[in-house]
């Protein structure tokens, strides 16, 4: 990168500065053994940095990576079938070099859980591999077939990779995408009813378990609470640390999130201890978490005037593509509501497949402006020549 725009500097200056503020306070009260400074600041400097550079990248670079997008999405795919027919349990050792967190097989054993393919989780890899899926919907030249690699993609990760919070997340974007295809919805709505005859529950995992357990609750209350109980510490953490970041409008600090995240929970109103994740890893009492997604942690460490300013940051670096991509609308809901609602704090992944979304459908339509106007003026000079 040859330079880095104002807002983008301001906005790293305004992280920097908090946690080294912060730092210097918990120092003085001598509080800050649990400071965690260096790998939090990162995990925000990784998906701003790797955001505003592919933004800028020449061309020929966003031509590669698209090309690299593909082969990963094929091979991932492919992956994930050994994987869910445990041809790859020998190269576990190798994987786990790769990806600690990763096995070769599913993770039966652990609640009937799908396979992890490169990623750390089934739930990391079902969300990383929707927005791969994204990427290439959204650059397919022809709309043939795609309801059919749609109900496919969907499939995929509700059979293979199991995890509920992946088939949430592709079933809303692909929602998004047939909005404007009224007629699609007719045959989603056939392969869902088609599915209730011939699906065999055991073979979807959490996700249409989940679903099906939802009508044994008699009140939207105890609904909730089941949602929130399931999904061990993310729903709560969420609200807890949304609710911190607007009573606390300059956050707790970049790197303080071990202490903080328990005083949020503390303070968030809910028994926590009737979570079953709680009783299990903190004996009923509030344990350190991070919330999913990059919008509540940040809640959390700067606060709701830190929120704000960082999305303005997404929409100041983005107004130049924005105006000429058609589907810009449709990809920045996608990536706020998985930085609100889904993942890793400092996964680059979604960051990388939205730039490069609104890069290419940049070029795309400068490509066709500047062809339309050539033609006009080979038309002009025609008629001139006729006069």
């Amino acid at each position: 990168m040859r330079r880095i725009d104002k807002v983008t500097i301001f906005l790293l200056l305004i992280f920097v500065a908090n946690s080294l503020y912060f730092t210097i306070s918990l120092i003085i009260s001598d509080n800050a053994f649990n400071f965690d400074l260096v790998r939090s600041l990162a995990a925000y400097f990784n998906i701003i940095l790797i955001f505003t550079c592919i933004l800028n990248l020449p061309q020929k670079q966003i031509k590669k990576l698209t090309q690299i997008v593909h082969i990963i999405f094929f091979v991932l795919l492919g992956i994930g079938i050994l994987q869910y027919l445990a041809l790859l349990i020998n190269m576990t050792d190798t994987i786990q070099f790769l990806v600690p967190r990763a096995q070769g097989a599913a993770l039966e054993s652990m609640g009937g859980r799908g396979v992890t393919l490169l990623a750390s989780e089934p739930a990391r890899a079902g969300i990383e591999l929707a927005f791969l899926y994204l990427f290439i919907r959204l650059n397919r030249t022809t709309t043939k077939w795609n309801v059919v690699y749609d109900i496919a993609i969907l499939g995929y990760i509700v059979v293979i990779i199991k995890a509920a919070s992946a088939a949430l997340f592709i079933l809303f974007i692909l929602m998004l995408l047939i909005a404007n295809r009224p007629k699609d919805i007719f045959i989603w709505i056939f392969v869902a009813i088609m599915g209730l005859f011939f699906f065999d529950i055991k073979l979807s995992g959490r996700f249409i378990t989940l679903i099906a357990s939802l009508s044994e609750f008699d009140t939207i209350k105890a609904a909730i609470f089941f949602i929130a109980n399931e999904s061990g510490h993310r729903i709560l953490a969420l609200y807890s640390f949304v609710k911190a970041g607007i009573l606390m409008p300059i956050g707790y600090g970049i790197g303080n999130w071990q202490e903080a995240s328990i005083m949020a929970i503390k303070n968030s109103g809910i028994n926590f201890s009737d979570f079953r994740y709680f009783q299990i890893r903190g004996n009923g009492d509030a344990i350190s978490v991070r919330a999913p997604g990059v919008i509540p942690n940040l809640m959390l460490d700067v606060g709701i005037i830190g929120v704000a300013f960082f999305c303005y940051w997404i929409f100041y670096v983005t107004k130049k593509f924005r105006k000429h991509c058609t589907h810009s609308t449709i990809i920045l809901i996608i990536l706020f509501v998985k930085i609100t609602l889904f993942g890793s704090l400092g996964n680059p992944v979604p960051w990388v497949i939205t730039a490069l979304l609104l890069r290419v459908h940049y070029q795309r339509a400068t490509m066709n402006k500047a062809t339309i106007s050539s033609f006009k003026e080979q038309s002009n000079k025609k008629d001139d020549k006729c006069q």
